[in-house]
């Protein structure tokens, strides 16, 4: 079950899969999300991009705005488990 916020939302954002689980959608929508993990961050400020810690086990899922530029190498290291970032 989803809230209307959320479906509306959603289409605005690249969901990178869980580096546990591989769930690739939120329990929240983004923009709730980003006011309860930045709440300092200035109300006019803009969030292209941001971390969020997984609903269903607690591993990391990197959140992207559809319009935000990121360099590839910076995707791929989001994916990788911690050890595998020196390699």
């Amino acid at each position: 079950m989803v809230t209307n916020k959320y479906l509306r939302e959603r289409a605005d954002w690249i969901i990178q899969p869980c580096n546990k689980c591989g769930l690739t959608e939120l329990f929240d929508a983004p923009s709730d999300l980003m006011r309860v993990v930045f709440p300092d961050a200035p109300p006019d400020s803009v969030m292209e991009v941001f971390t969020a810690s997984c609903g269903a086990c607690g591993g990391v899922q990197l959140v992207q705005h559809k319009d935000a530029q990121l360099e590839e190498d910076s995707i791929e290291q989001q994916q990788k488990k911690w050890w595998q970032l020196w390699e």
